[in-house]
């Protein structure tokens, strides 16, 4: 059975925006109340103006209540009392609209916290699940049409129902015959409307999905190969399929915004000319208590009329993107089941961490997609040691060191961490954040080469130094440390940021210190300098990945990868 609409927004929601969502309907009725309060007053304060008789009863007891009114004569008293009943719903309704613009965007800010926390807390493999452009347009386009294109106009049309229904009841004990026949005529046309157009509202919803997913990608695909754009003069392809997805983009919200708000304009035309017709065929033979009733239900459906047009506008912006209320539904779901898997594997062996003295993988294998990588790895990796691992592109080395470090689970075999056999999701707490890595392709923020470096960490400027000196980076000036890095990194060499990629590992004082064919931009001459300071540094375990290296006469031990098996040469 699919999960409802209010199914899926109570299990997204917190349970004080429930709460809060609860006081916001509350505030709604009392509104309507005061407004119901005020029309009802506009028969006798039109009787009075007329000067036609009233409940002389009632005023007298008021003003036995209120000596002060004494002076004050009937229609003045009632005016007022309209005019304050009708301002003061107006300021509890726009309270109301306080509120549900504050709880809306207060949900946006914790669904994207809560979207980056279960993404950021899952496990390594769940990363491939999940795309950059998907991920940037669920964190960005998704959580916005959610709050601002679905529960905004949610809360817009329970506002606007309230009133509409409460005005509406009122009418019919008034009038019932006129005011059922008005709205059922109302009713049927939007009824009418939405049924034509329904099937192209549902058609949109997806494709605004797909579409907002398309600019992301299309986006970083310009970003990422902006010199290759260049170079290759294919500015106009990159500008062709941007301008085709704005555009398709541009007709969705057009279609969504015109044909969300032109009904009213037909409805008015039509309620016009029934006004029209009606004082052509009464003519003079209305009396005064007619012109009484008729001014309510005149007032009353200028009220309903805005209202009723306003909901209907705001359900079809809602309908029309519903979508991302089931994207962010099914990935909060998923999220939370990777997390929740993860939770209740991930226990300790001890209630404090044991400093890093030997590794053993035992009987190791990796599959992916019933293909297997890795088969049957025994390896033994000591405190202290510097070890190469070799082998042909895609036969497995990153693979071996993200099981080594517990970022992937072996489809089979054992684990042992100083002597202990563990789980192997266990293993990177086990190195309690004392791992260095230096990838092929190291990432670099999109700030200054400091805070590449730091990566939050408390800034040293012994440890600092030392560690540019380690990567070879010791002609770095204050001004070098300072400057921006662009988001490609193309302001920077490829040696430049690979060495920026050491000093961040090294500057965390890692036990363990991966390297993941993090020379392969290193000339002969800085590789050795490198590899020879890292080699110098006492109790720090080395673990060098690589297709070809010059200087791995500097290693320990070399072991190669071929056939999915590991030995050692």
């Amino acid at each position: 059975m699919k999960d409802s609409i209010f199914f899926k927004l109570n299990f997204i929601l917190k349970t004080k925006y429930k709460i809060y969502l609860c006081i916001f309907v509350l505030t709604l009725i009392i509104g309507l109340a005061f407004q119901l309060i005020g029309i009802s007053s506009i028969i006798p304060l039109t009787s009075t103006f007329f000067e036609q008789p009233t409940d002389n009863n009632f005023f007298l007891k008021i003003k036995d209540v209120f000596p002060m009114l004494e002076k004050i004569n009937n229609f003045s008293m009632l005016l007022t009392f309209f005019v304050s009943c009708i301002i003061l719903s107006n300021l509890i309704f726009i309270f109301s609209t306080y509120l549900s613009a504050k709880i809306t965007f207060a949900i946006e800010r914790d669904l994207r916290n809560t979207l980056y926390d279960y993404f950021i807390n899952n496990n390594y493999s769940f990363f491939f699940n999940t795309t950059n452009s998907k991920f940037i347009s669920l964190m960005i386009n998704e959580t916005q049409r959610l709050c601002t294109s679905v529960l905004l106009p949610l809360a817009e049309v329970a506002s606007r129902t309230v009133l509409v229904l409460g005005i509406s009841i009122f009418l019919i004990y008034l009038t019932t015959k006129e005011t059922t026949l008005v709205i059922l005529l109302i009713l049927f046309f939007y009824f009418v409307y939405y049924l034509l157009i329904r099937k192209k509202i549902i058609q949109n919803n997806k494709l605004l999905t797909k579409n907002n997913e398309d600019l992301v990608k299309n986006s970083n695909d310009l970003f990422k190969s902006f010199r290759e754009v260049k170079i290759y003069g294919i500015e106009n392809m990159f500008f062709d399929k941007i301008i085709n997805i704005t555009n398709k983009i541009q007709k969705i919200r057009f279609f969504t915004v015109f044909f969300s708000t032109s009904p009213r304009y037909y409805m008015e035309i039509i309620m016009f000319l029934i006004i029209y017709i009606f004082f052509l065929l009464k003519g003079q033979n209305i009396n005064i208590e007619k012109i009484s009733f008729l001014a309510v239900f005149i007032y009353a459906f200028f009220k309903i009329l805005p209202s009723l047009q306003g909901l209907f506008s705001q359900f079809m912006v809602a309908k029309s993107n519903l979508d991302s209320l089931e994207v962010i539904y099914k990935k909060i779901n998923e999220f939370k089941d990777n997390k929740q898997h993860s939770e209740e594997t991930n226990f300790k062996i001890n209630s404090e961490k044991e400093d890093f003295k030997q590794i053993k993988l035992k009987n190791i294998s990796f599959d992916y997609d019933d293909k297997r990588i890795l088969d049957e790895i025994e390896l033994n990796i000591s405190k202290g040691e510097k070890i190469g691992i070799k082998g042909n592109s895609g036969s497995g080395k990153t693979t071996l060191i993200n099981l080594i470090v517990g970022l992937l689970k072996p489809s089979s075999g054992e684990i042992y961490f100083n002597d202990n056999k563990i789980k192997p999701h266990q293993l990177i707490n086990m190195y309690d954040n004392k791992i260095g890595i230096i990838p092929q392709n190291p990432t670099m923020l999109e700030t200054s080469i400091r805070e590449n470096i730091l990566l939050g960490e408390k800034e040293i400027k012994e440890k600092l130094y030392k560690s540019l000196n380690i990567a070879g980076l010791n002609n770095f000036s204050e001004k070098d440390l300072n400057k921006n890095i662009h988001s490609s990194s193309l302001n920077l060499s490829g040696g430049q940021i690979q060495r920026i990629s050491i000093a961040r590992a090294i500057y965390r004082s890692p036990n363990i210190l991966i390297i993941d064919e993090g020379f392969n931009q290193l000339d002969n001459e800085n590789e050795k300098r490198v590899m020879q300071n890292l080699m110098e540094i006492k109790d720090l375990t080395v673990i060098m990945v690589y297709h070809n290296i010059f200087n791995e006469n500097l290693l320990n031990k070399i072991f190669l990868i071929e056939n999915h098996k590991l030995k050692i040469i």
